[in-house]
């Protein structure tokens, strides 16, 4: 996080219904995922690093990037790390 910016993790996080500065402050509660707090960070960095790949791998500029796009790999992304979608926000 910057003061400016949320930090991909944090935003990844709010998408997923989870609050970052528990998952920060309290690592080895449980959360809704049924995973710890600890885990659930690891598992949002596997997929922040996930999603910037394949947005270089499409070759994805800024003007291309929408949320459609957006929500299609996150949730392909998902699928690989916990499998099933997330949410299909529209």
């Amino acid at each position: 996080d910057s003061h400016e910016l949320p930090s991909i993790r944090r935003v990844l996080a709010e998408y997923l219904g989870l609050n970052y500065d528990e998952l920060r402050l309290k690592p080895n509660e449980m959360n809704k995922l049924g995973l710890t707090n600890s885990e659930a960070l690891n598992l949002l960095h596997k997929l922040a690093v996930k999603i910037i790949s394949r947005l270089l791998e499409l070759k994805v500029t800024p003007d291309q990037l929408d949320s459609q796009l957006l929500i299609e790999i996150l949730n392909d992304e998902l699928k690989g790390l916990i499998g099933g979608d997330a949410y299909s926000r529209g």
